[in-house]
């Protein structure tokens, strides 16, 4: 706040963000217009504090050893989990994998309104070709729920798992993710019953 705030007790606005917001991460989350209700907190300031969780994400993903397999559902979870920081709308991502489960690619495929999230199956098909993979993770997140598979989420995941199935592409996982937290479908045993299913 020193920097955006300069020569200002930035101790007391500190003190005061945390009263109205609760939390650091409340903080972090507060839309420009409610930050800038605190006295001294402008445009810059309000900015700097937004830009926090997006350069947090942006770290944490840099940090991931990309050359790692993700030949774990653990794996999974932890190399997806990061790409959430800050989200407060649903976003998908997917994952395709070579034969050796290392990262080919990994591309925001949605990025909405809470309940707006889709899985198209066309825009997903549309990648394993550009990208020539058999093997694929999708993830999204649940930015106010918790890390539960809701029943839409089981009910896209069998729709993706049963388009795909014909063409040989694999749905190795779907992971959903809220705050630091993640459920993996299928360690859940979801994914597992879905292609017993076909």
């Amino acid at each position: 706040l020193f920097y955006a705030c300069p020569r200002i007790d930035t101790n007391e606005i500190a003190h005061e963000l945390l009263n109205k917001f609760g939390t650091i991460s409340e903080v972090f989350d507060a839309s420009l217009e409610d930050l800038k209700e605190i006295p001294h907190i402008g445009d810059h300031a309000a900015m700097l504090i937004k830009l926090i969780p997006d350069i947090a994400r942006i770290y944490q993903q840099d940090k991931t050893n990309k050359d790692t397999p993700l030949d774990s559902h653990d794996k999974m979870g932890e190399f997806l989990v990061p790409k959430f920081i800050g989200r407060k709308n649903e976003v998908v991502y997917l994952v395709c994998l070579d034969s050796n489960c290392h990262i080919i690619s990994c591309d925001l495929l949605f990025d909405g309104n809470v309940g707006d999230v889709n899985l198209n199956i066309r825009d997903i098909v549309k990648q394993v070709i550009k990208y020539n993979c058999q093997d694929i993770i999708l993830a999204h997140n649940h930015p106010r729920g918790l890390a539960i598979p809701s029943s839409e989420d089981i009910i896209a995941t069998r729709s993706v798992i049963k388009s795909l199935a014909p063409l040989g592409i694999t749905l190795l996982d779907h992971i959903v993710v809220s705050n630091q937290d993640y459920c993996s479908l299928a360690n859940s045993g979801y994914i597992k019953n879905i292609y017993r299913e076909i």
